[in-house]
């Protein structure tokens, strides 16, 4: 006949005590959270609500973004200006931007609300404004993708054109 072993995972009076609390800890428990939870997804709907319009309206910008990388006068505009093309730009201009590194701020979330986009995109636009003069190749491609950008903008609603939105570059008197 075989002997009957006894079970080793018996809880003795010290274990099951110690069992009975945590149950009795974890059932206390769980009322609070329901109701903390319900709180917190009301808050997080007001919020969401809120951010929603934030998200949505980065969300245009970085559409937009994305048209101006593509306008045939963007070309200028993709990549830092390196110190080979313009020895002295750094000099001049001490903000420097340019789309990759609108996109990359973009990529790696650094942007909280679009008019920070917005205000990225018009200062590479006022640099190269500031930077070549009125009657070169570059300002006008500044000039018009600037024309293309405030016109979208205004379509979009986000942003309205305005005087000092303008590039206005190294202009010369008129002659008469």
């Amino acid at each position: 006949m075989a002997e009957k072993k006894s079970d080793s995972r018996r809880s003795t009076p010290e274990v099951a005590s110690r069992t009975s609390r945590k149950r009795r800890a974890d059932s206390s428990d769980e009322e609070p959270k329901a109701n903390s939870s319900n709180m917190n997804a009301k808050r997080q709907s007001l919020s969401t609500s809120r951010g929603d319009e934030k998200f949505q309206k980065i969300k245009l910008v970085e559409e937009l973004v994305t048209e101006i990388t593509k306008h045939p006068d963007s070309s200028a505009f993709l990549t830092p200006v390196s110190k080979r093309q313009a020895p002295d730009y750094y000099d001049i201009i001490k903000n420097p931007m340019d789309l990759s590194t609108i996109r990359s701020n973009l990529n790696n979330f650094q942007y909280k609300m679009a008019s920070e986009i917005i205000e990225h995109i018009r200062l590479m636009l006022r640099n190269c404004a500031q930077y070549n003069h009125s009657n070169s190749e570059e300002f006008k491609m500044g000039t018009r993708l600037s024309r293309f950008f405030e016109k979208k903008l205004k379509d979009l609603k986000l942003e309205t054109n305005t005087e000092e939105n303008k590039p206005q570059g190294n202009k010369r008197p008129k002659r008469k």
